[in-house]
């Protein structure tokens, strides 16, 4: 019995899949915390302006979340399983009109996540959330920092991801910490069960 309870939890717990906290304001989506990206939990806020002005004068690596293209790329694919989504909050992926730095009524919305420089332009990966058709995720193009102020007719539809290192992640619920009070709490009564019934015990 002990043994089938165990296994029950292990799967219960295998099986959970923890979604990031969507930050909804008057119906827009304006950003998540607890963004899991390989173990690790992000925030992420949607914003509009000029890149300088948005990420500490966006001229070297370290004025962003990451500065690795691979990293940038997990925080894209996150934005499009994790965060862009359908849900009770609101249809975020198949309206993208919904994410704050979008347009209300286009069929798409593109999200930038800068990570690195070269020596003109800045560099990032593209994600872009299409209502009738596939998402895609690129590696560029480059782009230059001040490109897409805000109220600018070259930046509509368009939206920066900005990252950051969540400072005080809290512990969901369904954690490894849950299951582990749970796997001593079984465990210590298979113990007592084991002494009821050990050599010598009927």
């Amino acid at each position: 019995m002990l043994k089938r309870t165990l296994l029950l939890v292990l799967f219960l717990f295998a099986g959970r899949s923890e979604a990031a906290d969507l930050n909804v304001v008057g119906g827009q989506l304006q950003g998540a915390t607890s963004v899991d990206i390989d173990g690790v939990l992000y925030d992420v806020e949607f914003v509009d302006g000029q890149c300088p002005a948005l990420f500490n004068g966006c001229n070297e690596a370290s004025d962003f979340g990451t500065s690795s293209a691979a990293t940038a790329v997990l925080f894209a694919e996150a934005l499009r399983d994790q965060v862009v989504i359908d849900g009770s909050q609101g249809n975020f992926d198949s309206d993208p009109g919904l994410v704050a730095g979008c347009s209300a009524g286009e069929d798409e919305c593109v999200f930038i996540n800068p990570y690195g420089v070269d020596a003109s332009n800045s560099l990032g990966v593209w994600f872009y959330n299409n209502a009738s058709s596939a998402d895609t995720i690129l590696t560029g193009p480059a782009f230059t920092p001040f490109s897409f102020e805000t109220g600018d007719p070259f930046g509509d539809g368009i939206t920066w991801a900005r990252w950051s290192l969540q400072a005080t992640p809290a512990v969901p619920s369904g954690s490894w910490s849950t299951t582990l009070v749970l796997l001593a709490l079984l465990s210590g009564a298979g113990m007592r069960a084991m002494r009821a019934t050990g050599p010598g015990r009927t």
